[in-house]
C-alpha cells in the first residue's frame, strides 16, 4: 500500500474565503478524494492538503494544477511532505467541516540575517 505522504498534496497561497467544497471542485476530476484539511491562517496566504486514494492521482492534480489562477491567486502544488503526522481521521464526504482557523506559521530561518 501506498504511504499517505504520496498521496497527499499541499496546495498553497489560496485565497483566506475558500471554501471546502471548492478545494473539492478544484480536484475531485483528479480521482477520488480521501480527505481535505483546509487551513486558514489569520493572515494569507491559506492552505490545504488533499488526500487521493491513488497516488497517481496526486501526481495528476500536481501536474494539472500547481500554477492554476484560483480566485485571482496563482496557486502552488505540490506533494505534500512527510512528517507531519497525518491521521486518517474521516473518509471524505462525511459531512463534517475540517476548516481550522488559527496560527499556522512555518519558520523559514537561513544562514543569511
Amino acid at each position: 500500500m501506498a504511504s499517505r505522504s504520496s498521496r497527499t498534496i499541499y496546495v498553497g497561497n489560496l485565497p483566506l474565503d475558500v471554501k471546502e467544497w471548492e478545494i473539492e471542485d478544484l480536484f475531485y476530476k483528479y480521482g477520488h478524494i480521501l480527505d481535505i484539511e483546509l487551513k486558514l491562517p489569520s493572515r494569507p496566504p491559506g492552505f490545504c492538503f488533499v488526500e487521493f486514494e491513488d497516488p497517481l492521482d496526486a501526481e495528476d492534480a500536481i501536474r494539472g494544477r500547481d500554477g492554476y489562477n484560483f480566485d485571482g491567486c496563482r496557486i502552488r502544488v505540490e506533494l505534500a511532505h512527510g512528517g507531519r503526522g497525518l491521521s486518517s481521521r474521516h473518509d471524505y464526504g462525511g459531512g463534517s467541516s475540517r476548516g481550522g482557523r488559527g496560527r499556522f506559521s512555518v519558520s523559514h530561518r537561513s544562514e543569511f540575517r
